[in-house]
């Protein structure tokens, strides 16, 4: 599995649209996605600046390469000029982004958690986590 995380550039005053749009994204889509090996997906939005931030999940052996050549990622990418900085394929600009740090915690095999209602060194989010066992 293969991450990829990448930056975009939205258009001012088009955030509720562009949220409106992927909330109601077409199964088709979705479906392509999914063919092209991408099993994560995720955009996240920095108000401040506008700055998109996607990051995909992909797998070793995706497809993904291939979706600019797939009529419905097409057909979404023209649907989606008005709101979005875009090549002149209406392709949103991206941006790669380099990764810096990246903790998976598929190894913790047990760990208890118990509130204690304080936020100091010793708690997260005011839970003490304790016994946790890493392999």
């Amino acid at each position: 599995m293969k991450r990829y995380a990448f930056a975009m550039q939205l258009k001012p005053g088009k955030e509720a649209e562009y949220k409106k749009r992927h909330d109601e994204i077409w199964p088709e889509m979705k479906a392509e996605l999914a063919k092209a090996g991408i099993s994560d997906y995720s955009i996240y939005l920095d108000p401040k600046t506008l700055r998109l931030f996607g990051i995909q999940h992909v797998a070793d052996d995706a497809t993904d390469d291939l979706l600019p050549t797939k009529a419905i990622v097409r057909k979404w990418w023209d649907s989606m000029v008005d709101l979005m900085e875009t090549n002149p394929d209406n392709s949103p600009v991206t941006d790669p982004l380099v990764e810096m740090f990246h903790m998976d915690w598929t190894g913790v095999r047990f760990f208890q958690a118990r509130f204690c209602g304080w936020r100091c060194n010793d708690c997260y989010n005011g839970f003490f986590v304790t016994n946790l066992r890493m392999e």
